[in-house]
This record gives C-alpha cells, sequence and structure tokens, in this order.
C-alpha cells in the first residue's frame, strides 16, 4: 500500500467517524433519542415520562405507573427511588 493510499484511508476514515459522531450529538441535543424511543409497553400501563442523563454512569428517570409517577435514580446495576409513591418529598 502506497503513503498516499494509506492517507486516504485514513482521512476517509476520520471523516466517517466523525460524521457519526456528529449525528449522535445532533441526536441527543435536540431530543431525538427520545422521540425515537416507544414510552409504552405492550400492556400499556408502564410508560417512560422523561430521562435526565447526569452523568455517563448516572441518569434520573420519572416512571409512570398506572396513574402514580415514580422518580428513580439509575446508576449501573442499581436502582434508587427518590421520592415516595403518592406526594412529594420533604428534604
Amino acid at each position: 500500500m502506497e503513503f498516499a493510499d494509506f492517507t486516504r484511508f485514513i482521512v476517509s476514515l476520520g471523516l466517517v467517524l466523525g460524521l457519526i459522531w456528529l449525528s449522535a450529538f445532533l441526536f441527543r441535543k435536540f431530543g431525538l433519542d427520545k422521540k425515537l424511543r416507544s414510552g409504552r409497553s405492550v400492556a400499556g400501563k408502564l410508560e417512560l415520562v422523561d430521562t435526565l442523563y447526569l452523568d455517563p454512569r448516572r441518569k434520573l428517570v420519572v416512571v409512570r405507573y398506572e396513574t402514580k409517577e415514580y422518580l428513580l435514580l439509575l446508576t449501573g446495576d442499581r436502582a434508587l427511588q427518590l421520592m415516595p409513591q403518592g406526594g412529594t418529598h420533604d428534604a
């Protein structure tokens, strides 16, 4: 492989990876990832209302089950309920 072919390969690879990164960034910035996900389950009792990414390992999730909403903190393999089922949380 000649130097020109190798350079063309590296530039093409960088361009493709850059376009993938740019499209993922734009999807998150404009909330298109939330719109593409289905929020309802098959039975219709469980619904993902909203998601807030705190950092790469943690996110806040609001889940509605039937008529009650739950605020959950998801961290890797753990889920912590932050607000009680029926009311507000007193700090």
